[in-house]
């Protein structure tokens, strides 16, 4: 789309930096220079894919994107330079160091100092979420109308106390180290999230020109993309157990690689 090419080329070019600077810094650990270079290019594209993600799934409900006939008809800048959107941008990766501090912990488990510091970083992010997520609901009074109408409905506040029972969940077990239930319960909360706004933001893809139904696929095209599916996950899923398997087993995480280093 047009309107949103710029965020999505960047959240594209901070997925690519953030592979390549993952390996790439793995390989310079004995060059401080490198290391610290390719740290950086790490941590920026890190704060940039889930800022620019949220930005992008905040402008699709702002109203701003108009779809006439398929094609849009705003220029480069439309919804996602709204307060709303940068709003989103920033649950986004509040939300995303989040959960991964709290799976991080989980996974550090032999190196205490490690942990200790994961530990405090899920505490912080996971409280200033609150504040950043009522930010979020005042901005969509005035840049998402549809969004904000949905939310205030008669199940808005029982899926708000589901999430928060979720959170606050999720930050007494991360507070009493018992990690893996802090996994689930955040798990949980993320889910209730996307649940809220894909409520919210039904039936529309982009508010307000683009439902599901409109933008929906043939019959026919979509049977064959479930069978597709189908046959595929009889691929993907035995592939991703043993990925997980290889990498998430009972071998220490943080030496994996270290063969390399004798080669």
């Amino acid at each position: 789309m047009t309107a949103l090419f710029i965020p999505l080329t960047l959240v594209l070019v901070g997925v690519v930096l953030r592979g390549s600077a993952f390996i790439f810094r793995k390989y310079s650990m004995h060059d401080d220079r490198p290391f610290r270079r390719w740290s950086t290019v790490f941590g920026v594209s890190s704060f940039l894919t889930p800022f620019f993600l949220g930005l992008c799934l905040g402008a699709l409900g702002t109203g701003d994107l108009q779809v006439v006939d398929g094609v849009p008809v705003n220029g480069f800048f439309a919804g996602w330079t709204t307060p709303f959107a940068f709003g989103c941008g920033i649950f986004a990766l509040g939300l995303f160091a989040f959960v991964s501090a709290v799976y991080l912990a989980a996974d550090t488990h032999r190196y205490p100092d490690l942990q200790a510091d994961f530990r405090y970083r899920a505490l912080v992010s996971g409280v200033l979420l609150a504040p950043i997520a009522v930010m979020v609901f005042v901005l969509s009074r005035q840049g998402s109308t549809e969004i904000y109408n949905d939310l205030t409905s008669w199940w808005g506040p029982l899926l708000l106390l589901v999430t928060s029972v979720f959170a606050v969940g999720a930050l007494w077990a991360v507070w009493q180290r018992r990690f893996t239930l802090a996994r689930f319960a955040v798990a949980g909360q993320v889910a209730c999230i996307l649940l809220g706004w894909g409520f919210a933001q039904f039936p529309y893809l982009v508010v307000p020109d683009l439902t599901i139904s409109s933008a929906a696929a043939p019959p026919v095209t979509l049977r064959f993309l479930i069978i597709g599916l189908g046959l595929g996950a009889l691929i993907l899923f035995p592939s991703l157990w043993y990925l997980l398997r290889v990498f998430k087993g009972r071998g220490d995480p943080l030496k994996i690689g270290d063969y390399d280093n004798s080669l």
